[in-house]
């Protein structure tokens, strides 16, 4: 096993080729794509009403849960990132309680996320694609890692223009409920802006992409070692360029993964989040595999999918019956505990993730880890009574949380 270990590090790969293309390069939301593309609805028809609240609850919610685990679980960490885990988590936590009794709050909350998610997804697939790129040595210099960035911000600028934008391309409150809801509040970029900007960004972006690709075969990288970052490239647009884009230039292709945009959105939504969320999970299972703090993937799991579950969960079972009469529980409190749950996640994930830390290139990165990274195994991880509090309350939420997906056949924490 530690050969194989040592020979798929230098190789470039994490888990292998397969996994690391099909989860943590994306490709396996093409596959999907393309499946959706050529049988379309007829797909949609043959899949069971049970299977996206199970995919919710088994890859979405950890997802979350991976995130409290590298932050809160050991001792160094929490210490490390007290800015973020302390601090940043209370006044989001104020804030929290200030939205459940404002819908003004609430609904400025839910915007930010709903701009924010997007570069979210792009900052871990530009961070996914440098990783590759470093793992197998392909030269990056300056300019192509620079032009590399700049194609992911642009993509991340034709999501974001089409949101806000004051010509009605997109409307994502014509599915939440009423009587009161929370609203999603673009600023309404005038058309005549917006007309101009977007494909003179849509340009910037095909530009920066060709230019990127040309320095880097140029500048000595193998065809074969581009081909991760190149999935990952491939996945940005499948998520958001291509769909806005042609949502932009308002056409109907008749492709259903395309149309979703402004026929399903939440659709379209889920099966983006979903295939997020198992690439997030794939690499975060790594780095906790070689970062010393192993103790096998079904403990591992078992910790995330707790923690997960009860951070959407117990929210909801606290505050739903102090709100009760001010919020309608679909079109209020789930789209605040969404917001805010997000919003940590991605307050905390933009703190933690960070290739120029020596301990996380130790292990996302360099052949072998670090003898820094191996020394703190033994760093204690906590005692007390409130470690086990904690782990207690989560596993009353997962409890819940599937409770309500067994009850109701939909996880109602993520009707969001």
């Amino acid at each position: 096993m530690t050969a194989a270990a040592s020979t798929t590090r230098s190789s470039g790969w994490l888990y292998g080729p397969l996994p690391d293309l099909l989860f943590g390069c994306g490709l396996l939301y093409a596959l999907l794509f393309v499946a959706f593309a050529v049988f379309g609805s007829s797909l949609r028809e043959l899949q069971p009403t049970f299977l996206i609240p199970v995919l919710i609850v088994f890859v979405s919610m950890p997802h979350y849960g991976g995130t409290l685990v590298r932050v809160y679980d050991q001792r160094k960490d929490r210490r490390a990132y007290a800015i973020f885990s302390v601090w940043a988590t209370a006044l989001l936590a104020a804030l929290f309680v200030w939205g459940a009794f404002s819908t003004l709050v609430a609904s400025v909350l839910f915007t930010i996320y709903i701009t924010w998610s997007p570069w979210h997804y792009t900052g871990q697939n530009y961070g996914l694609a440098v990783m590759f790129l470093r793992r197998s040595s392909v030269p990056l210099a300056p300019g192509s890692k620079r032009l590399l960035y700049a194609s992911f911000v642009l993509a991340y600028l034709l999501t974001f223009l089409v949101f806000h934008s004051a010509m009605g391309a997109f409307d994502y409150n014509s599915s939440l409920s009423e009587n009161p809801r929370i609203s999603f509040l673009p600023l309404g970029i005038p058309a005549g802006i917006h007309g101009v900007v977007f494909p003179v960004v849509a340009v910037a972006y095909l530009g920066t992409l060709v230019a990127c690709a040309a320095l880097l075969l140029r500048g000595g990288g193998r065809g074969r070692d581009l081909i991760p970052a190149a999935a990952l490239v491939l996945t940005q647009a499948l998520w958001f360029s291509i769909p806005f884009g042609v949502r932009y230039l308002g056409v109907a292709t008749g492709l259903e993964p395309v149309d979703l945009l402004s026929n399903r959105i939440e659709d379209y939504f889920k099966w983006v989040a979903l295939a997020h969320a198992a690439q997030y999970l794939w690499v975060t299972s790594y780095y906790a595999r070689g970062s010393g703090s192993w103790n096998g993937f079904p403990r591992y799991f078992g910790k995330v999918l707790a923690s997960g579950v009860a951070i959407w969960s117990l929210p909801v079972l606290f505050f739903a019956p102090l709100v009760r009469g001010h919020y309608e529980y679909a079109g209020g409190l789930a789209l605040l505990v969404a917001s805010v749950v997000n919003l940590h996640h991605f307050v905390l994930d933009g703190a933690i993730w960070k290739l120029r830390n020596s301990r996380i290139a130790s292990v996302l990165i360099r052949p072998e880890p670090e003898a820094a990274a191996e020394s703190e195994v033994a760093s204690p991880t906590g005692a007390g009574w409130l470690r086990p509090l904690v782990w207690t309350a989560a596993g009353a939420g997962l409890a819940v949380g599937l409770s309500v997906l067994w009850l109701e056949d939909s996880p109602s924490v993520l009707r969001s």
